[in-house]
């Protein structure tokens, strides 16, 4: 009598089990690969890149990707750049009157 079973024997696995588990499984398989392939889909921009228009200013709804790579020299910023580095030297004024009685 102190000697009982804590737990009961398991059912044995029948054909209906077999059933419900592959219907569950290829339910969730469509589930997931549905969810997956949202991210394939084509955007809205490379579907019609010609008739999507944004106004200057508005962020662009996807990531527009470039179809080549190209380097671009900006004579602007490239003087800018000169200007500032010129502007971070501090003075060297070395003159003193031994030194210019050598010239």
């Amino acid at each position: 009598m102190l000697a009982r079973r804590a737990f009961r024997r398991a059912a044995p696995f029948t054909r209906r089990d077999a059933s419900r588990l592959i219907v569950a499984s290829t339910i969730l398989v469509a589930v997931l690969a549905a969810v997956l392939a949202i991210d394939i889909l084509p955007s809205r921009l490379s579907l019609f890149p010609s008739h999507f228009t944004a106004d200057v200013g508005e962020l662009a709804p996807d990531d527009v990707i470039s179809p080549r790579t190209i380097e671009f020299t900006s004579e602007i910023e490239t003087e800018a750049a000169r200007e500032a580095a010129r502007a971070g030297v501090p003075p060297q004024y070395g003159y003193t009157p031994e030194r210019g009685q050598l010239s």
